[in-house]
């Protein structure tokens, strides 16, 4: 059995992360996940601009040299050079002069080296893939790219920012065709400013790059999604596991199906679910001792009530066959005797099992421990109809403790009760009360036969009595047992020592913490 609850408790630790809360684990997982996916979108981005960047700085530096070498050109073979260029760079060259009138243009004199598509007339993968263009501009937040028409026109006045454009300072831009393939722009001036040339370059090039890095983004999503779904499993494994074990040990132990079932206590994890397996642990521990506990008092209460039922049983018998009037008195009187004890122990019983639901729900107040003794020792030396008891107390004191008055008042009564009926006459009750430590204790001696050091402890068991046969029946051995409880529940101790005089007699210690007093 512990073999198995080791492995158990084994598979539900983790080495590598006892020393991180579920939620640091939690956040890391999703913050990982969410910044390798930032990560992949900003270098999307990135790789678009600074594509975009570099075609265009090419464009313009080509473009630069392109008019200068028109300038030294002869008229007659300018032409054929703008359409060697053009052939060559898959790009459509354009010629204005002074007055803003095309005069060269390739696409009319060779045939055009690029066609802008219509994108009614793409087949459903085409328009498939533009439609994931625009959603990944969306995800990188990509500026709008202006449309690009071509003038319907085609004088030099129908293009945009050509006033940016000087001699030595060619202009580029890139603008989106009608199915989203980029189309840069760039526009030139001659030395003179004479001429201005304008190249049109339909750049599916670039395009294609961009989706290639796209699909390279995509994978790495997956992966990301991938490494996402399996930290979560695994999150999730570490969460759900233990608990779902902790919670099939609590009904267990609920349902009571074997009282050898316990709840791993986790001892290497120091996170919340370490914290929940120690908790229902000790919960459990000490559910079961008292469900023991309960069962020990039930068991002796019967045994206890059986005694006094049984002689009383003997009694009511024996009245029906003996007729002598002395003997029936006797047994009369024997029942009455029996009928006390049982009421007295029933009324005992009650105390011992509602004492600690009512300390709990109890208000505390602070309480001058020397006049609650004093009002103790008057009350009794009433009730003893001015029998002389002697008491050995120091009433100058001013103690204070924090206290349910009536429970701590039923303490003192029943130890003072107990040292009385042990006391040799004409001797004094002695109480000590001093404080040690922001503690008060109080001892409470008789000069009774004392108490054997073997039974220190067995005393406050209850129904434990080591009373005389004379006062047989006449307490029910809950007292000391109910006095542990109610003193244990104002954070003290109750204990049964030898005479710090060495005096032959009984003494009780009681230590409880003191407050200042405010009196």
């Amino acid at each position: 059995m512990k073999l198995i609850e080791q492995k158990i408790n084994t598979n539900l630790t983790l080495r590598w992360s006892k020393r991180f809360s579920l939620t640091t684990r939690i956040l890391a997982v999703n913050i990982f996940a969410l910044a390798l996916m930032v990560f992949g979108l900003f270098a999307l981005d990135s790789f678009r601009t600074g594509l975009f960047e570099e075609r265009l700085k090419t464009s313009r530096i080509k473009m630069d040299a392109i008019a200068k070498i028109i300038t030294e050109t002869p008229v007659d073979k300018r032409a054929e050079y703008l359409v060697r260029i053009g052939k060559k760079n898959d790009s459509r060259l354009r010629l204005y002069n002074d007055k803003g009138v095309k005069v060269i243009d390739n696409f009319l004199i060779a045939e055009p080296t690029y066609i802008l598509r219509n994108p009614d007339n793409e087949p459903v993968e085409k328009i498939v893939a533009r439609y994931l263009d625009y959603v990944f501009n969306f995800l990188v937040l990509a500026p709008k790219l202006q449309s690009f028409e071509e003038p319907n026109n085609d004088i030099l006045s129908s293009w945009d920012n050509i006033e940016l454009v000087s001699a030595n300072n060619p202009y580029s831009e890139v603008r989106n065709a009608r199915d989203l393939s980029p189309v840069i722009i760039t526009i030139a001036k001659t030395m003179d400013s004479n001429f201005t040339l304008i190249e049109t370059i339909n750049a599916h090039d670039l395009r294609i790059k961009i989706r290639a890095e796209r699909a390279r983004i995509f994978i790495f999503f997956l992966i990301v999604l991938t490494i996402s779904i399996l930290l979560s499993l695994f999150l999730a494994r570490t969460i759900v596991r233990p608990i779902r074990h902790l919670a099939t040990s609590a009904v267990k132990v609920r349902m009571g199906r074997s009282p050898h079932v316990t709840i791993p206590r986790l001892p290497e994890r120091s996170d919340e679910i370490g914290m929940l397996a120690r908790a229902l642990s000790d919960m459990s521990m000490a559910l079961r001792n008292r469900i023991e506990l309960t069962q020990s008092f039930a068991d002796d209460v019967a045994h206890e009530i059986k005694n006094p039922l049984a002689s009383l049983r003997s009694a009511l018998d024996g009245l029906e066959n003996i007729k002598d009037p002395n003997l029936t008195v006797q047994l009369l009187n024997i029942a009455k005797d029996d009928v006390r004890r049982m009421d007295r122990l029933i009324t005992d019983i009650a105390e011992a099992g509602r004492v600690d639901s009512q300390i709990a729900k109890a208000q505390f107040e602070n309480i001058n421990i020397i006049n609650l003794i004093n009002n103790i020792i008057i009350h009794r030396k009433q009730r003893d109809d001015g029998q002389k008891i002697l008491f050995e107390y120091d009433q100058s004191l001013s103690l204070t403790i924090m206290a349910e008055k009536t429970r701590v008042e039923r303490v003192f009564e029943n130890l003072i009760d107990n040292a009385l009926s042990f006391n040799k006459a004409n001797k004094p009750i002695k109480i000590d009360i001093e404080t040690m430590d922001n503690i008060i204790v109080i001892r409470v001696c008789d000069n009774g036969p004392g108490i054997k050091e073997s039974d220190y402890e067995k005393i406050f068991q209850r129904f434990y009595s080591s009373r005389p046969d004379k006062d047989f029946g006449k307490h029910s051995g809950l007292g000391l047992a109910i006095s542990r409880t109610i003193i244990e529940a104002h954070d003290g101790v109750i204990r049964a020592i030898k005479r710090p005089d060495n005096i032959q007699g009984a003494c009780f210690e009681i230590q409880l913490p003191a407050v200042e007093s405010h009196e």
